[in-house]
């Protein structure tokens, strides 16, 4: 299904978060030469999303701006890498304390569990 997209992943519909969480975590776990193909061009707005709950991370404000001025200019913005979703993915940062911090979780909180608080916030933005 739509597991992971450009800065994004997909919304869970059925199954558990715990499934959701496996799934991309076995994804985070591919070299970070490996091209990721999704199949829709949300980049855009994944992207302000994903600066809403890191906004102090570099990598994602920067493509953020190459995001805007390729879509500005008609170009697509997939493919994209797991070196580049490692960065700049809030649904692969699981660890990062800003987001944790931008949710109002601790550094005690499960990987799993910040995962949920993610996608449910992302649900809601």
């Amino acid at each position: 299904g739509d597991s992971l997209f450009a800065m994004g992943c997909g919304r869970k519909f059925e199954g558990s978060f715990q499934q959701m969480f496996d799934s991309l975590s076995r994804l985070n776990s591919l070299p970070d030469d490996t091209t990721i193909y999704c199949a829709h061009e949300y980049t855009l707005s994944n992207g302000k999303f994903a600066l809403s709950v890191e906004p102090d991370n570099g990598d994602l404000q920067e493509r953020q701006r190459q995001v805007v001025a390729a879509r500005e200019r008609g170009e697509w913005t997939v493919p994209t890498t797991m070196a580049v979703e490692r960065r700049t993915n809030p649904f692969l940062r699981w660890h990062s304390p800003s987001i944790r911090k931008s949710l109002g979780l601790d550094a005690a909180t499960s990987d799993l569990e910040v995962f949920k608080a993610t996608r449910i916030a992302k649900d809601n933005f």
